[in-house]
């Protein structure tokens, strides 16, 4: 009848607009590459009779809920005409005609609230698959990260499952800051329980948190019981993927020895991290706003306003006078000179047993080569009061002096502490071992560009740091 061509019409017609004729041809050509894939077969199929039922349901949007009848019998009829079996796949069909008309018959608009909730759900399950396992976005809370963080204690730093997952509920260290790898027992470590922390960003220079370094090491060393040693590493460029440790140019170490000391600016000890995880780790991160007398005020490790380039300042300054200071005059004009130079940079003590003993001090024992600088290669904070200083002296003889270069290098440790607020003071110096003038020729010191600590360094000066690391923590 006519009517029952209208029916069949719009129902093509809607196949046609919606391309369905090309979906179904991709979807067979996707068939075959798979055809013993029982779970293919099922999509495809499901496919098909969706499609068919869809055009139903667009044909009784247009012509009105009152058809469903009439388009109900259109269906059984043609299907009950059918005399051949339709061998090709393309072919829309009546297929699952049964399906179909019970789905006519119990077929509703869907109303504009239905449709309008079903849109907003599928926008926020869109965002949520969208974004990254580091922008959550149903961020935990501190206390969830806590309590997560208290059920992951391991006694190895090589348990890679443990302390992976431990570092993943680390709070972030900036905005901009991103954590991709972390090492055990490598080139930044003292020892075999040692554990490093690499971080990048997107190439701009950017503010570091640098208060959640200590915080962050104060829970690793509660959870970790047998590390030793934590280094937070940093890139300032994009890492693709691959750990390439010589990009890290900046970083900070700490040790546990100095970690016990910053939790004890709480009154806490590593025992109150084994009794009561949380609260201990509460303890760390929220410091009290206001205390009942000034002493009670847990006075932060890490100062943020803090410039580290005075106490690089202070070194170079340091470095200029040990030439000045020549050791092979008599003793007693030796400790003048020790005593002139080095006033201002040495602890009383320090300088007292310079002055003494003048064969302990730095200065200059021979006329060339002499000692013309320190390079800064390293600082690491033990708290609000001491830093250590790491780098190397250089020493040059006259064509040094015009073409550049080092005729020797030899490793130096400082150790600063403040003179009561009013600038800093060496109280304990270490020195490794002379490189010969061979291997430092082609010496270059590039400038320290990390906030806290920088392993800038050409190879033949990470050779010499890594053969003198553990001498130098000893000695500390």
């Amino acid at each position: 009848t006519e009517e029952e061509l209208r029916y069949v019409m719009l129902h093509e017609q809607t196949h046609i607009k919606r391309c369905d004729y090309l979906v179904k041809l991709l979807a067979f050509a996707l068939l075959c590459l798979h055809w013993f894939n029982p779970l293919v077969w099922a999509a495809f199929m499901l496919l098909c009779a969706d499609m068919e039922m869809s055009c139903d349901e667009r044909v009784l949007r247009e012509l009105g809920m009152g058809v469903k009848a009439d388009y109900s019998q259109t269906l059984l009829s043609l299907s009950m005409n059918r005399r051949i079996f339709s061998a090709s796949p393309l072919a829309f069909g009546e297929s699952d005609i049964k399906e179909r008309i019970k789905n006519v018959l119990n077929f509703k608009k869907s109303s504009r609230i239905i449709m309008a909730a079903a849109v907003a759900l599928v926008a926020v399950l869109t965002v949520g698959f969208a974004v990254n396992g580091e922008s959550r976005l149903f961020p935990m809370t501190m206390d969830d990260n806590l309590r997560a963080l208290s059920l992951l204690r391991t006694p190895y730093v090589g348990n890679n499952s443990a302390v992976g997952k431990i570092i993943d509920l680390l709070p972030p260290l900036g905005d901009e800051l991103t954590q991709r790898f972390f090492s055990i027992g490598d080139d930044y470590g003292a020892g075999p329980y040692t554990l490093t922390l690499y971080y990048e960003q997107d190439g701009a220079e950017r503010e570091r948190n640098i208060t959640a370094q200590p915080t962050n090491a104060a829970l690793l060393f509660a959870l970790i019981d047998n590390l030793e040693e934590v280094s937070f590493a940093f890139r300032n460029t994009p890492s693709d993927g691959k750990l390439d440790k010589a990009a890290y140019t900046s970083g900070v170490t700490i040790n546990k020895e100095q970690t016990g000391d910053f939790i004890g600016n709480f009154g806490l000890t590593w025992e109150d991290f084994q009794s009561d995880f949380e609260t201990a780790a509460l303890a760390v991160f929220i410091q009290p706003a206001q205390a009942e007398t000034p002493s009670e005020a847990a006075a932060p490790l890490y100062d943020p306003n803090f410039e580290e380039d005075s106490i690089q300042e202070f070194v170079s300054a340091f470095g200029a006078q040990i030439s000045e200071v020549r050791l092979m005059v008599p003793q007693e004009e030796a400790a003048s000179q020790i005593r002139g130079y080095y006033s201002d940079f040495l602890t009383p003590e320090l300088l007292e047993m310079w002055a003494t003993n003048p064969d302990t001090a730095l200065g200059r024992a021979v006329s060339s080569p002499w000692p013309d600088r320190i390079d800064v290669t390293k600082l690491s904070k033990f708290d609000i009061n001491n830093w250590a200083v790491y780098g190397n002296i250089i020493w040059i003889t006259s064509v040094e002096a015009v073409n550049g270069g080092a005729a020797a290098i030899q490793p130096i440790t400082l150790k600063l502490v403040t003179d009561n607020g009013n600038g800093w003071r060496i109280n304990e110096v270490s020195v490794g071992e002379y490189e010969s003038a061979a291997a430092s020729r082609d010496y270059v010191q590039a400038p320290l560009t990390g906030d806290i600590t920088d392993f800038n360094m050409t190879e033949d000066k990470a050779s010499v740091h890594k053969k003198t690391r553990l001498r130098r923590i000893l000695d500390l």
